[in-house]
């Protein structure tokens, strides 16, 4: 089986696998007479992250196809492997996948990448979870988006925000005095 993807220096990756559907016949090792046999399991995509700097939320990873010089897939992620997991689902890739790093002699992750393409990790007052990811789009639609306009006790106007279906509400402060940071963030904002 040959997997196919953007890259290359043809303008293909390519990745030759055994087959992987179904029996195969080969020739039995004594007798040499041709043996059904279950089909040998694919070997996993091989994914390196390297560590490319800190951000608000965390470490911000660079994911590679295949090793150090590999095809870049995720320039920038806190969750590298939900994020690579769904690059490479949306360019039709599937089955296992491995994700390494230059520091450990094993993987960090052994997984399905349909499995993980659909999770996501979450934060929350109950700390962090892995959850169901959500696809999120922006549009000019605000108002079809979950958002609604209200304004708090000073009359300044809010912005509250529904959360992914966990119910969870942020109400933003948009007013920001000249010269300084958001007074609120949306951590607090969801505390209150």
């Amino acid at each position: 089986m040959i997997r196919r993807g953007p890259g290359g220096p043809d303008g293909d990756f390519v990745c030759d696998l055994p087959e992987r559907d179904g029996l195969e016949k080969t020739p039995h090792a004594i007798t040499g007479k041709e043996v059904t046999e279950p089909a040998m399991e694919a070997r996993p995509l091989r994914v390196l992250i390297e560590l490319c700097g800190h951000g608000a939320r965390g470490p911000r990873f660079l994911v590679r196809m295949n090793g150090p010089d590999g095809m870049v897939i995720v320039e920038t992620s806190t969750e590298p492997p939900f994020d690579s997991a769904r690059v490479l689902m949306s360019t039709g890739f599937t089955g296992k996948i491995e994700m390494w790093d230059v520091v450990r002699p094993f993987a960090r992750i052994r997984s399905d990448i349909e499995l993980i393409a659909g999770m996501t990790v979450s934060g929350g007052d109950a700390g962090i979870a892995l959850r169901r990811y959500v696809e999120r789009t922006v549009g000019g639609d605000f108002e079809g988006e979950g958002t609604s306009g209200a304004r708090n006790e000073s009359g300044r106007p809010r912005l509250v925000l529904q959360g992914a279906g966990d119910g969870d509400i942020a109400n933003l402060d948009l007013h920001i005095a000249p010269g300084t940071l958001a007074r609120s963030s949306a951590r607090t904002a969801v505390a209150a």
